[in-house]
């Protein structure tokens, strides 16, 4: 019994692996390295779907990390699968929220100015992350 449940966790850590991979998160990763920096915000066990914005991409269901932190927005796998992909950081001027006009609520969040890549989570999670940049990050006037 013991085996089985080593060798699933085994088999999803590799697909996820092997999906944020050509997920285009290496990408992501190069151009948007992480960063020291306090996280003011937290979002867990967050899912998203993580593109390079030309693909169809890869979703990751509830494993994906969001931190909100003063100089922009890191992204990153929970444990185990942070194995095979480590967190990226991307400052805030290289971040946009554009809502897409489908069935279910969804916003796409774009990384880069071009764009380097794309996570589509729901819109209650980007108004969240958008709501924490405005009211953590902007100074008071």
């Amino acid at each position: 019994m013991i085996a089985f449940l080593v060798i699933g966790v085994v088999l999803i850590t590799l697909a996820v692996g092997m999906g944020t991979l050509t997920s285009g998160w290496a990408e992501l990763q190069t151009k948007f390295p992480d960063r020291a920096a306090q996280p003011l915000r937290t979002f867990l066990f967050r899912s998203a779907t993580i593109s390079d914005g030309w693909k169809l991409g890869f979703s990751l269901g509830g494993v994906v990390i969001f931190q909100v932190c003063r100089g922009g927005l890191r992204v990153g796998p929970i444990a185990p699968f942070s194995l095979f992909t480590d967190p990226f950081f991307v400052p805030w001027e290289e971040v946009a929220f554009e809502p897409t006009p489908l069935l279910f609520p969804r916003t796409n969040i774009i990384f880069g100015k071009p764009m380097v890549g794309v996570a589509r989570v729901s819109a209650g999670l980007a108004q969240k992350i958008a709501l924490s940049r405005q009211t953590l990050v902007t100074p008071a006037p």
